[in-house]
């Protein structure tokens, strides 16, 4: 593999890398629009969330800040 190839690897790599984060952000933000209406609709209902999605909510929330922290330089 020449120096060329290599290049082309690792712009394709960045490329790819953008296009991840620009959908991982896009996605986060619809699901947080999502979240949000549920929480609303709950109060309307007057109806609590399960044991399971507050642990889920708790873990989403670790691996969002580690995701954060590694695309920190």
């Amino acid at each position: 593999m020449d120096e060329n190839q290599v290049l082309e690897l690792v712009e394709f790599y960045e490329d790819m890398i953008e296009k991840q984060d620009e959908i991982i952000v896009r996605q986060s933000r619809f699901i947080k629009s999502l979240a949000t209406e549920l929480s609303h609709l709950r109060n309307m209902l007057n109806v609590e969330a399960s044991e399971d999605e507050r642990l889920d909510a708790g873990i989403i929330e670790e691996v969002k800040e580690e995701y954060v922290s590694m695309r920190e330089p």
